[in-house]
């Protein structure tokens, strides 16, 4: 044995606080990755609902329901709530 082995810390050779901290991290990871596609798709939902609200507007969505620009804005206002809440 030389001097460098004798100067070693056992203790630094059994580390369970890095052991858990590695454990943790891979959870974490595992997690992420779970959730992170299926808030993309949401998001992606999202987004395409709100692009053809205001699509359906353009292309005459009020005179084919018989309703005013204010029951419009009205119905809009709740339809963005959800997003809100």
């Amino acid at each position: 044995m030389t001097t460098k082995d004798m100067d070693m810390d056992p203790k630094a050779e059994h580390d369970e606080g890095g052991l858990a901290a590695d454990i943790e991290r891979q959870r974490h990871l595992t997690k992420t990755l779970l959730v992170l596609p299926l808030l993309a798709l949401l998001f992606l939902c999202s987004f395409l609902d709100r692009t053809n609200v205001g699509n359906a507007k353009i292309i005459g969505m009020e005179e084919d329901l018989g309703i005013s620009n204010s029951q419009y804005n009205q119905g809009l206002a709740v339809f963005y709530a959800t997003y809100i809440a």
